[in-house]
């Protein structure tokens, strides 16, 4: 019988509950508990100064970037009632196909909203002259 977990049959990891020997760790008289095997593969990460100017940028965001992410997340975690049960998942996203990239459905709500309204006052403009 195969397992398709890959942590149960590792030789380097295991995750037991142990049983303790006196009543002091909860209700249940269990704890989890994780080991790492004695030999280690260590891989040194580079210092960020180390990096080109090039992989920085793909791999940190500036300081724009982060407040324009912040307000795009806003207004579509408010579209979404500030539940994240509720939160529109992939499969519901809208796909730009030029660059594949997912757009939350509130944009294009907001996008034919603001259409919608200037065509509004269009009419009033056109109508007062």
């Amino acid at each position: 019988e195969s397992d398709e977990n890959p942590l149960r049959n590792s030789d380097s990891i295991s995750l037991k509950r142990k049983r303790p020997s006196s009543g002091r760790y909860g209700r249940r008289g269990s704890r989890r508990s994780v080991s790492l095997d004695k030999s280690v593969c260590v891989i040194p990460i580079p210092s960020r100064e180390e990096y080109t100017g090039r992989v920085r940028e793909r791999l940190w965001s500036s300081s724009e970037e982060l407040f324009a992410n912040a307000a795009r997340n806003s207004v579509e975690f408010a579209s979404e009632g500030w539940n994240w049960r509720q939160a529109v998942e992939d499969e519901g996203m809208l796909v730009h196909k030029p660059t594949g990239e997912l757009i939350h459905p509130i944009h294009l709500h907001n996008a034919l909203a603001c259409i919608n309204q200037e065509e509004k006052s269009d009419k009033i403009v056109t109508v007062a002259n």
